[in-house]
């Protein structure tokens, strides 16, 4: 849970199973049939048989996680299965030099740049043969470059003299704080982009339907990130620019911005209420002007609106407080009775008396 939640804000949009074994249901689906696809499938399963590790070699991500222990009794990890068949597989992880051997043939050393190019750990085989490794140390590895330099400061908190001393609580506390932190920066500026899709005040007009979001363009979006990017609020140096163009073209991109466009047509429709049920009828809807078939279609708005406000499943309407909807629906039924009686004729009023539930005044 906590790798899917250490993008939060944002929600992970694909398929993750924290409990995956080799009883489930999907076992064949996802492991042998997802072998035979060029491309792996967007999930996360969460296993602690090895022998997933050579079932699912192809995946590009893998992380290691060892078992809890005493920090005063190191123990080996446990035995884990990764089919190898990257030369440059990468390897996020804090050590500055280890050498992991699985074989007497096959000597993997990890060796991290100290330049100040984006952190791009490596691994150099002595063969150009994929190998299967048995005593993994914990760590990701992924064959994936990384867009963002490493952080040193969260680095060499968590590595500090005194970290054997914090508890893991502690250090889990200043990890989740930095993702968040960092998450947060790169979400302002597409914040900042979409909220400049909204309408503006002036296009809500009550003789006009409500204004409507304008498109997410993916290429103007990306424009403004070097006046406005998240390094207004981010520290951290390397390709933000490339990480968006990857981002906009995932399935957790998609539900955010299904999201906010659902909370964005919620405020637009809110307001439109707003507008509506404080209207004046002859200054903003030009009565006087409007033929009888006018009249009609605009009392069949208003009954609309109002079986809109009534209804509790309304998915535009179920963030709106309560205290509102029932003082824009007080308002729309007194208009719609104005409309009715003032300005029908009597053969119309007979027919929306008897439909519409119009109260006394």
């Amino acid at each position: 849970m906590f790798l899917v939640n250490i993008i939060w804000p944002l929600k992970y949009a694909s398929d993750y199973r924290p409990f995956f074994t080799i009883h489930n249901s999907e076992f064949h689906e996802i492991t042998f049939n997802s072998s035979l696809k060029p491309s792996s499938p967007k999930m996360i399963i969460g296993v602690t048989n090895p022998f997933f590790a050579k079932l699912l070699h192809q995946w590009p991500h893998m992380i290691r996680i060892d078992d809890v222990q005493p920090k005063c009794k190191p123990k080996k990890p446990e035995r884990f299965l990764v089919d190898q068949d990257d030369e440059n597989l990468s390897v996020n992880e804090f050590d500055d030099d280890t050498e992991l051997s699985s074989s007497p043939q096959t000597t993997i050393r990890k060796t991290f740049l100290t330049s100040s190019k984006p952190f791009k750990p490596t691994y150099t085989l002595n063969n150009k043969t994929s190998h299967l490794i048995f005593d993994m140390k914990p760590g990701l590895y992924t064959k994936y470059k990384p867009y963002l330099q490493r952080d040193k400061i969260i680095l060499k908190k968590l590595e500090s003299s005194n970290c054997r001393q914090r508890p893991d609580t502690v250090q889990n506390a200043l990890l989740r704080r930095f993702f968040l932190e960092l998450t947060q920066s790169f979400i302002i500026p597409l914040e900042r982009y979409f909220t400049s899709l909204l309408p503006l005040r002036k296009y809500y007009q009550a003789n006009r339907e409500p204004p409507i979001i304008k498109e997410f363009d993916k290429d103007e979006f990306l424009k403004t990130l070097d006046q406005y990017g998240p390094q207004l609020t981010s520290g951290l140096k390397g390709d933000w620019k490339d990480l968006y163009k990857h981002f906009l073209s995932t399935p957790n991109f998609s539900l955010w911005l299904s999201n906010r466009r659902q909370e964005g047509n919620a405020k637009i429709y809110f307001l439109y209420l707003e507008i509506i049920a404080n209207c004046h009828l002859e200054n903003d809807l030009n009565l006087s002007r409007l033929t009888e078939i006018e009249l009609i279609d605009l009392v069949i708005k208003f009954q609309h609106l109002i079986q809109r406000l009534e209804s509790k499943t309304d998915e535009l309407l179920i963030t709106i407080d309560q205290v509102f909807k029932d003082d824009y629906l007080k308002k729309l039924q007194l208009r719609m009775k104005i409309l009715i009686e003032e300005n029908l004729s009597d053969d119309m009023k007979l027919l929306f008396n008897k439909s519409v539930k119009i109260p006394s005044s």
